[in-house]
């Protein structure tokens, strides 16, 4: 009785969407994509757990009205029905699912697939999930700073890429290969307006030029590079400030480490003297931050002996970075590339949660009919994209106070 009661003052306060997008150009045929992901939220034990899980199906074909990967809508079925079925409570249940039932021969020959997967227990106010691949799964929040509201998004799992070229899945699963999967769980946070858990493909990343402009500002993703990794972080300085300051340390590329600058205030305050007389350029090119890929290459090589110029320890850098770069100390590293792919490897998560925020951001603070449901909701935005380069889903849960 004590379980219904707690659970009963939350019930109206979820909603679930998703949405499935796919490619069928008449017009041009060798664009379309058959619909090879998949995406649903559902709930089980009297509502207690709420999943949102996306599946992003692998495959090279482009057949007009061919779906040739049905393995994510097969697991999108049997996964439901086994929640549904047993009521499982740890999550670690469902992954021990996943790992014994793909290796039924109903799979066979049905493509590859990643998973995201979120799992939100009200009982606990708990938030866990299940990942394999680079699909993400992200825990967000609205919250009142400054006087306003904002979203704030955190991803919960590693991309599990070859480090330098996040193109390259490793860890997607097919029939007959053994399922590498991770398993991860947090408190939800205490402080939020709305709480949202949110899975999605890698279709944010195929997105139109015009698209990518309206959701990853490259001058944010710049100062959030700047705080995600501020050991890694080069700026470029004007040469007023870098002949006013001999000992910055500039390298052949013209940059200084973001560090040197954080920490020195004179600099700090020099530059917003004489910042409105910069020229055009100067001021686009102090906008500018680089990942400092050398540096990371060290660090990804050999941690143990790995020093920043302050004497810092990769324990020390860790702590004060993104979780993103402890994950990518575990990911395979492909030699046959150099070490400016990491840079886009990090970056990835940096782009994942600026699409997410801008995505929640027009959900949340669309000022249209506000008996609009969130189904519909999402809906309009993905109507409002411009077509996209492969299939893309999104399934996302909202819990409100």
């Amino acid at each position: 009785m004590m379980v219904n009661m707690k659970l009963s003052k939350y019930m109206r306060n979820i909603e679930h969407a998703f949405f499935k997008m796919k490619i069928n150009d008449v017009e041009n045929p060798h664009r379309n994509h058959p619909l090879h992901d998949s995406a649903t939220v559902f709930s089980y034990e009297q509502e207690r757990f709420h999943i949102a899980v996306t599946f992003d199906g692998v495959s090279e074909s482009r057949e007009k009205d061919r779906d040739l990967v049905n393995i994510s809508r097969e697991l999108e079925w049997d996964i439901e029905a086994f929640c549904r079925k047993t009521s499982p409570e740890d999550i670690h249940d469902i992954a021990d699912w996943f790992k014994e039932n793909v290796e039924n021969e109903k799979y066979k020959n049905l493509g590859a697939t990643t998973i995201s997967l979120l799992r939100y227990d009200f009982l606990t106010n708990t938030v866990d999930g299940i990942c394999v691949g680079d699909s993400p799964a992200l825990l967000c929040r609205s919250v009142n700073k400054n006087g306003g509201e904002i979203i704030e998004a955190q991803i919960l799992s590693a991309f599990h890429s070859v480090a330098n070229d996040p193109g390259i899945i490793t860890r997607q699963w097919r029939y007959g290969q053994p399922l590498e999967l991770t398993v991860f769980s947090t408190p939800a946070p205490d402080e939020f307006e709305s709480l949202f858990l949110v899975t999605l493909s890698d279709g944010y990343g195929k997105l139109s030029d015009s698209d990518v402009v309206r959701f990853v500002d490259d001058d944010l993703q710049d100062s959030m590079v700047s705080m995600f990794y501020p050991d890694f972080a080069r700026v470029y300085l004007p040469e007023k400030i870098t002949s006013k300051f001999p000992h910055l340390i500039v390298d052949s590329e013209g940059s200084v480490s973001f560090s040197q600058v954080s920490c020195d205030s004179e600099i700090r305050s020099y530059l917003s003297e004489i910042y409105g007389e910069l020229t055009l350029e100067e001021k686009r090119k102090a906008a500018m931050v680089d990942l400092d890929t050398a540096a990371l290459y060290d660090l990804y090589k050999n941690p143990s002996d790995f020093r920043t110029p302050d004497g810092s320890d990769a324990d020390a850098v860790l702590s004060r970075s993104h979780p993103s770069l402890a994950w990518m100390l575990g990911a395979p590293y492909n030699d046959a590339k150099d070490e400016s792919g990491l840079d886009d490897y990090l970056r990835e998560y940096i782009i994942a949660e600026l699409f997410v925020v801008s995505m929640l951001e027009e959900l949340y603070f669309e000022t249209g009919d506000s008996q609009c449901s969130l189904q519909k909701k999402l809906k309009n935005f993905f109507d409002s994209l411009d077509p996209v380069g492969d299939d893309f889903s999104v399934a996302l849960m909202k819990i409100s106070r």
